[in-house]
């Protein structure tokens, strides 16, 4: 065991020396060390990580790895520290940028925990509402991971009040720090005072030069896959921190990437763009087809990293997130691998427009007559949708405003809702049908009025 790590540290760059006693094994860097512990025998007995200025801790992932001889595994827990500390500069220069990113990790924790306080939060309204969503403290080669979206589906079969890595999260971005071209005024210090506001937003000190530094670095909020965003949120968030986003991608279509996105997370190599069609099977073998209306889409940018200066502006930042997930999540709803069916004409035939940044509306034929009717969702945040049912007044009434805001709500998903719209429907025609015979001189009319979003804490 002794000579394989000894191997690992020199392929990765780093030091490795023995203890006298030949029980501790450490792999060192200028910046962060590993204390590898061994029994006797050889085994592997317990893995700490200690960074610069503090005490080491044991570190699960590590000891895993090592007691089960993943040493690939090891291997890229080696490759995560080591570039956290990639900051190519002197040692003065390194010291105060991770001072900047501990700095930072605890003020952001600090904010968790009176965030909490003051809206005695669970752990989805932490996730859906929480000024840094849910925190994970960074632990060894794990980073600090903000949760900040998770749909209904995603919710199902999952224990919220287990502990994030037992559980299969919903969307989050990891924080980090990386060396720039541009001097930033970064903190060096915790600047966060512990009284916070009405809101659950704590007050912050001034920078000065006493608690932080001009360094040429920044902060990052960094996502685990490319996020695709719309075009004028990427701006938002840029005047939110006055810092650039570098995008993967040239504008293209943001529903083509969102479809592109999810069918790259499954592996498959489909192009969206080649048909432009999604068929969706539901329960009770109905079957339907969804149309992206390719010339109506909005422009977009794959997002990697979202840089910032001060912690302040990260509630800020997961707030647009949280708008974004929320368009997303309901695009990739029906987005499916399968683009045929045997039997076109069974399909039920939605049309998908995008009437703006954030809102997206879908034509249907009447489920009672030879009409179309248009239902428009507007994604006014992640916790309001503006939905609204339109159709020719002389029209059979499909349903409410207020029965499809419901299901989108619980939902997040466009199958469904389309689904719950035609079952309204059906039942409204036999009320109709069976009020006509009970009174045939009566007259029964519905008017569609767009309804707000619930929110996720009632």
């Amino acid at each position: 065991m002794v000579d394989r790590l000894e191997l690992l540290a020199r392929e990765n760059g780093l030091c490795s020396h023995l203890s006298a006693t030949g029980t501790e094994c450490y792999i060192t860097s200028d910046l962060f060390y590993l204390e590898v512990q061994l029994k006797p025998s050889g085994e592997v007995q317990d893995v700490k990580v200690a960074h610069l200025g503090e005490n080491p801790e044991s570190c699960q992932v590590l000891l895993q790895s090592l007691r089960q001889k993943d040493f690939a595994e090891f291997t890229k827990h080696l490759k995560r520290l080591t570039d956290l500390y990639d900051f190519s500069g002197n040692r003065k220069v390194e010291t105060n940028i991770y001072s900047a990113l501990k700095s930072l990790e605890i003020d952001l924790n600090t904010m968790s925990v009176l965030n909490r306080r003051v809206r005695n939060a669970g752990t989805l309204c932490t996730i859906l509402c929480g000024s840094v969503g849910y925190l994970t403290p960074r632990c060894g080669s794990s980073l600090m991971s903000l949760e900040y979206y998770i749909s209904p589906y995603e919710l199902l079969g999952q224990g919220l009040n287990s502990p994030s890595e037992s559980r299969s999260p919903g969307m989050k971005v990891l924080v980090t720090v990386e060396r720039t071209a541009a001097l930033n005024q970064l903190q060096i210090a915790p600047i966060v005072d512990f009284e916070p506001v009405a809101d659950g937003i704590p007050l912050f000190q001034s920078l000065t030069d006493g608690n932080s530094a001009e360094l040429s670095a920044c902060f990052l909020l960094k996502f685990p896959r490319p996020f695709p965003m719309i075009c004028s949120l990427i701006q938002k968030i840029q005047r939110y921190t006055g810092i650039s986003i570098q995008t993967d991608t040239q504008k293209a279509p943001l529903h083509g990437l969102i479809a592109q996105a999810l069918l790259s997370e499954r592996n498959i190599t489909t192009n969206p763009w080649e048909s432009m069609c999604f068929f969706v099977s539901l329960p009770g073998e109905e079957q339907h087809c969804y149309m992206l209306n390719k010339d109506s889409t909005k422009p977009g940018a794959l997002v990697s990293k979202i840089p910032f200066s001060h912690p302040k502006q990260v509630p800020e930042i997961l707030e647009v997130l949280r708008h974004q997930a929320a368009c997303n999540t309901l695009i990739s709803s029906f987005i499916r691998e399968t683009v045929t069916v045997e039997d076109y004409s069974e399909c039920l035939h939605f049309e998908i427009y995008s009437l703006s940044d954030t809102c997206i509306s879908f034509t249907l034929k009447h489920p009672t007559d030879e009409s179309l009717v248009c239902v428009v969702m507007d994604v006014v945040s992640s916790r309001e949708i503006i939905c609204q049912l339109m159709m020719k007044s002389s029209a059979a009434c499909v349903c409410s405003d207020a029965h499809i805001t419901r299901v989108i709500h619980r939902s997040m998903s466009i199958p469904v809702t389309m689904r719950s719209i035609y079952k309204k429907s059906q039942t409204q025609e036999a009320a109709v049908t069976e009020a006509s015979r009970e009174a045939p001189t009566s007259y029964i009319s519905c008017k569609c009025f767009g309804s707000l979003l619930e929110n996720h804490d009632n």
